[in-house]
């Protein structure tokens, strides 16, 4: 299920993915432009005197994740930028079914490889994005998504990944690899990219 805000009935308009991250829940687009803290009275006084904190907007590079962004940066932090999604990197996408979040041999061997240089970069952190395609509401998509990125997180842990390492999030159908409405460019779209937050 997805959370919503205090007061509201749901979305009424299309709006960037929800995060869902320690009982507070606010827009993806207001999380990365520092507006979850910087909009209270209190919390920009304290960003005016005394600068970003790490992992806020505005810290030296740092964006949605805990510790700043690796060099390619989250799929949103590239839209902000031009430049489109990207697929796999340095960890493999794990890609699912039509309106599944079962890892089947595919995912777990590209898993297999994400684990090998998990456990070499014993230092790093990850962000799990879920992505959907494009059929579907927005809100079911994003919890697909959650559920997508769940499932790769859960299977980390279990394979023994520390579990402060692996953050998730959930873009649903929001920011596409591929644009074009056929079974390829949709099955390319389901998947959950990993990026690497800090070393």
């Amino acid at each position: 299920m997805i959370p919503r805000l205090p007061g509201r009935r749901g979305w009424t308009e299309p709006c960037a993915p929800a995060v869902w991250e320690g009982g507070r829940h606010e827009n993806v687009e207001h999380v990365a432009r520092g507006a979850g803290t910087a909009s209270r009275p209190s919390a920009r006084r304290r960003l005016q005197e005394e600068g970003p904190r790490p992992g806020e907007a505005g810290a030296g590079g740092a964006g949605l994740g805990e510790e700043g962004l690796g060099a390619s940066g989250s799929s949103l932090e590239r839209q902000k930028r031009g430049l489109p999604p990207e697929e796999d990197g340095i960890l493999k996408d794990v890609h699912f079914a039509y309106d599944s979040y079962e890892l089947d041999g595919a995912a777990r061997d590209a898993l297999t490889r994400n684990l090998d240089w998990l456990r070499q970069n014993s230092r790093a952190k990850i962000e799990l994005e879920g992505h959907c395609d494009s059929r579907g509401t927005i809100e079911y998509n994003l919890a697909l998504g959650a559920k997508r990125s769940k499932s790769v997180k859960d299977y980390l842990v279990g394979q023994g990944i520390a579990a402060e390492r692996v953050s998730t999030i959930s873009y649903g159908k929001e920011l596409p690899l591929c644009h074009e409405e056929n079974d390829a460019c949709w099955a390319r779209n389901r998947r959950v990219h990993s990026v690497i937050l800090g070393q």
